[in-house]
């Protein structure tokens, strides 16, 4: 997950959607809340973030313009 965000950093969308593809993937194994870990909230960043990818079509980089990503804390 933290890779996707190296590659927004240099402008790489598409392989930063591809690594969100794959956060995705493995955290999908994983029941909502996982050893203190807000896996559910984690799942919703990496939606909002690859939504914003798609958006635009990869055309665009949404760094600058989304809140920074902040991984959740369980209630």
């Amino acid at each position: 997950l933290a890779g996707a965000f190296v590659h927004l950093q240099k402008e790489r969308l598409r392989p930063a959607e591809a690594l969100f593809q794959l956060a995705d993937r493995n955290l999908h194994k994983y029941p909502a809340l996982h050893h203190a870990t807000d896996v559910a909230g984690i799942l919703g960043l990496i939606s909002q973030w690859r939504a914003a990818l798609a958006e635009r079509e990869f055309g665009a980089n949404h760094l600058g313009e989304l809140p920074a990503p902040v991984i959740p804390l369980p209630e």
